[in-house]
């Protein structure tokens, strides 16, 4: 049996492990790696190999399970913006927010440039069809 990592690797485990990836706290089964909450108390959850899911393993709308190495390198960076600005957002918001993550990672984005892609996207959505605001 692998080591545990002390601090922030939870054992679950995620439906399927479609890419391998190497963790660095050395478990080989698929493992959650960091967990977050919602503003509303929903469970965010990164796996080692950058896929997100709710607590109970389904899949977060927007999100893929990442097949190649580059595909999980740019999942991990996605998910790691998603689970730094996650505690802010309800529920219902984080299908934007993980559009946003991806969006900002494949153009190694910071959490600033996720916040603008997020405000634009919420600027969108407060607009009547005529383009007036709500």
């Amino acid at each position: 049996m692998a080591k545990k990592h002390p601090l922030d690797c939870s054992h679950g485990r995620r439906p399927v492990m479609v890419a391998a990836t190497h963790c660095p706290c050395a478990e080989s089964d698929p493992h959650v790696i960091a967990r977050r909450s919602t503003s509303d108390g929903k469970h965010v959850l990164l796996w080692q190999d950058g896929s997100l899911t709710w607590a109970l393993g389904e899949a977060i709308k927007g999100f893929a399970f990442p097949r190649t190495t580059e595909q999980a390198r740019l999942a991990l960076a996605a998910g790691r913006l998603v689970l730094g600005e996650v505690c802010l957002w309800d529920a219902m918001d984080v299908p934007d927010l993980v559009s946003a993550a991806r969006w900002a990672a494949a153009r190694h984005g910071t959490p600033g440039d996720l916040r603008a892609r997020m405000k634009a996207v919420r600027e969108r959505r407060s607009t009547d069809r005529d383009g007036g605001a709500l």
